[in-house]
């Protein structure tokens, strides 16, 4: 069976059949591999990573989850050999900002915890008497460790504070409290970060922007080991696609359904990927708020 979509980057056919399912990007930018898990997804990858690395084709990158970059860089030696660190690498979107900041010239001067800290305290403070749950956090530095790792995740899954307080206008009862607190301490953390440095949660953003403007591209882009991205994940990966970058991920998932959505996916595991890469990533969902 076919299906077609049409998304705000490209238009692709997805196809599906006993031996493999994919999507091909028609300008052939694009292809998603789909199967479930333990069916080959990644083993076919490495194949063609080392297909690359025999015809000496270069800037070859491997992007994996962060706990499964060191296991996925020794399963790649094992098939592509000494070839691998002359045409390919294996990354975590993290290690790609590193890589990118080296190749560009362009070192972001991360402030470290305790300036995070510090920040979220002079945040806390600049909007204490509008709180309405969190107002004890100035004078608690457990709470304002609390807070600034629930920063930290809001930041990280892309969602900014006018989206927290849209969320909390659509919650009841302390849910709604607290989401609103969060979008008044987000705000004033913001504003109080941009004047001491860059906060390594807003790295992969950053990382977006600078691959259009330094004009990054690579020779293949592979993505595996994902079950979904984050807002700011989606923004490195689009930025590397409209730079012309070819992308293959490979994605966990049963494969494609009648009436299950642009892609034909199921709404669970890859499915959710596969939407997410498409231009239709999930509405944001409300965090969990400290406490």
């Amino acid at each position: 069976m076919n299906y077609r979509a049409e998304t705000t980057v490209f238009r692709m056919i997805l196809y599906h059949d006993n031996s493999e399912s994919g999507v091909r990007g028609a300008d052939g930018l694009l292809k998603l591999i789909l199967g479930r898990a333990g069916s080959g997804k990644t083993e076919k990858i490495m194949r063609e990573i080392n297909k690359h690395i025999e015809e000496k084709r270069g800037d070859l990158l491997l992007i994996v989850p962060e706990q499964y970059s060191h296991e996925a860089e020794r399963e790649l030696l094992s098939v592509c050999g000494a070839g691998l660190s002359l045409y390919g690498e294996v990354v975590s979107f993290s290690a790609l900002a590193r890589l990118i900041e080296n190749r560009t010239g362009t070192h972001a001067d991360l402030i470290d915890k305790g300036g995070r800290l510090l920040a979220l305290s002079r945040a806390v403070s600049q909007v204490e008497t509008r709180l309405r749950v969190y107002g004890a956090a100035r004078s608690r530095p457990e709470i304002q460790k609390s807070l600034l790792e629930a920063v930290t995740e809001i930041k990280t899954a892309g969602i900014n504070d006018e989206t927290l307080a849209g969320l909390s206008e659509n919650c009841d009862g302390a849910l709604s409290d607290k989401l609103w607190d969060l979008s008044l301490i987000l705000s004033a953390y913001e504003a109080v970060i941009s004047q001491s440095g860059a906060d390594p949660a807003d790295r992969l953003s950053a990382l977006a922007e600078r691959i259009k403007t330094n004009k990054f591209t690579a020779g293949h882009v592979y993505l595996d080991g994902f079950t979904d991205f984050t807002e700011p994940e989606m923004g490195v990966i689009k930025s590397m696609m409209e730079n012309g970058s070819p992308l293959t991920a490979a994605l966990t998932c049963e494969g494609p359904e009648e009436g299950a959505g642009g892609f034909g996916v199921p709404p669970r595991g890859g499915g959710r990927a596969a939407r997410d890469v498409g231009g239709n990533p999930p509405p944001a969902r409300p965090p969990r708020p400290p406490g």
